[in-house]
């Protein structure tokens, strides 16, 4: 099974380069980028908070500006950054409160993707190689028995593993314990923190194409000739197109039934 490759050709490059937000903030001027990057990821990601009030997000921004010696630097106020990181897709304003006026603010899927990276990018202290090369060699296993359809193979897999367990707990009632030390600990710790952000990305991929796909209906709704009955046809046929027909939908579907 073959997967097709993006070609990296010079006009896919510059249209990306023009129109995706991710590197559309590099272009920024420095203190620009600087303050964007620092205040959403000490706002969100350090702060653990999945989305803001417009007024409690304002006031964050303020005391931010305050603590870097940047709100009394130049004529921008705190509701102009909003606006700016709003407009340059790295926030998203919504209403999702009937107990609430004010409408909230969450990061976009880009704003994960450009502080994901920003962190990638810096990450010299500590690589967690051991566990990314067991996690390799575990994928490529089940790679290997989960695309086999050989019965007797995939059966002696299942004994081999049985004998290894059987083994593990003879050790163990022999007092044979294998207790990781503190670096396999915290660079274990580590890839799961690494595997949460990314699900937390995806996540925020799929909410965004369900939003893409209701803005469709929406305008849909108000232009078609369609019956309701052939409208929703359409509708559903869309989902399977846009969503769940796609590898993204076809890993997240399972959990739609937990």
């Amino acid at each position: 099974m073959s997967q097709k490759v993006q070609t990296l050709d010079y006009h896919w490059a510059k249209t990306l380069y023009e129109r995706h937000p991710v590197l559309a903030a590099f272009r920024k001027r420095v203190d620009g980028f600087s303050v964007m990057v620092s205040c959403l990821h000490e706002a969100f990601e350090q702060r653990r908070h999945s989305r803001y009030l417009e007024p409690d997000l304002i006031n964050w921004i303020t005391d931010f500006l305050l603590a870097i010696d940047q709100l009394d630097n130049n004529a921008r106020t705190p509701r102009d950054y909003l606006d700016e990181w709003t407009k340059d897709g790295m926030l998203r304003r919504f209403y999702d409160d009937l107990l609430h006026d004010e409408p909230f603010y969450e990061l976009t899927p880009d704003a994960v993707l450009l502080l994901r990276w920003l962190q990638e990018l810096d990450q010299h202290e500590f690589i967690g190689t051991e566990s990314r090369l067991r996690v390799l060699f575990d994928l490529l296993e089940q790679l290997a028995y989960r695309s086999s359809s050989d019965k007797a193979s995939r059966i002696e897999q299942l004994r081999r593993e049985i004998r290894e367990r059987e083994a593990e707990i003879e050790r163990i009632e022999q007092g044979e314990l294998d207790v990781w030390n503190a670096t396999r600990i915290r660079e274990n710790f580590q890839l799961v923190q690494e595997t949460a952000r990314r699900l937390l990305a995806d996540f925020r991929q799929v909410e965004q194409n369900f939003r893409a796909i209701d803005r469709d209906l929406r305008d849909e709704i108000l232009t078609t000739p369609l019956s309701k009955g052939r409208l929703l046809d359409n509708l559903f046929s869309t989902i399977d197109e846009r969503i769940w027909e796609r590898d993204q939908g076809r890993v997240f579907a399972p959990f739609g039934s937990c």
